[in-house]
């Protein structure tokens, strides 16, 4: 079984050696598939390039121990977050201020609703959202947040 801990006490120190820094890990859904470390780069807004995923996965895959965590039929990738990356972390959504989201959340009724807007703070229990439709700043308490993500306006 993966323990997500573990995976992060072996990775954080791989990317930091490159300049970047773990920004999530997705554990197989299964006994296969895939095993999806997110990176970034320390200096905000700079982009993760295909040779940073590269070194972090070959210098990753060398190292005995991580062989001993990994399942043999699970696979290795290594990526950036995107632009529509997944925000799942209290530090996810601090970087994330500014950005317009869509936001996955339970309501008064225990029912999931379906919000778009910019994020405009938040502080570790509670984000506020300013909605697109009706421009009002709404108050989601972080732990009625069941899925987010960056909502890149192209």
């Amino acid at each position: 079984m993966l323990r997500r801990s573990e995976l992060e006490e072996l990775i954080k120190p791989i990317a930091e050696e490159f300049g970047l820094k773990l920004f999530d890990i997705d554990l197989p859904s299964a006994a296969g598939g895939i095993l999806r470390i997110t990176i970034m780069k320390e200096k905000a807004g700079e982009p993760v390039g295909v040779e940073d995923c590269a070194k972090v996965s070959r210098k990753l895959s060398a190292v005995d121990r991580f062989e001993d965590i990994l399942p043999p039929n699970v696979v290795l990738e290594v990526s950036s977050p995107g632009v529509n990356r997944k925000l799942r972390t209290p530090e996810h959504f601090e970087g994330a201020v500014g950005e317009h989201l869509k936001v996955k959340a339970f309501n008064a009724e225990n029912k999931k609703d379906t919000l778009c807007g910019v994020l405009k703070s938040f502080n570790g229990e509670a984000l506020e959202l300013e909605l697109d439709k009706s421009g009002e700043v709404v108050a989601l308490p972080f732990a009625d947040v069941s899925e987010a993500r960056v909502d890149f306006q192209f």
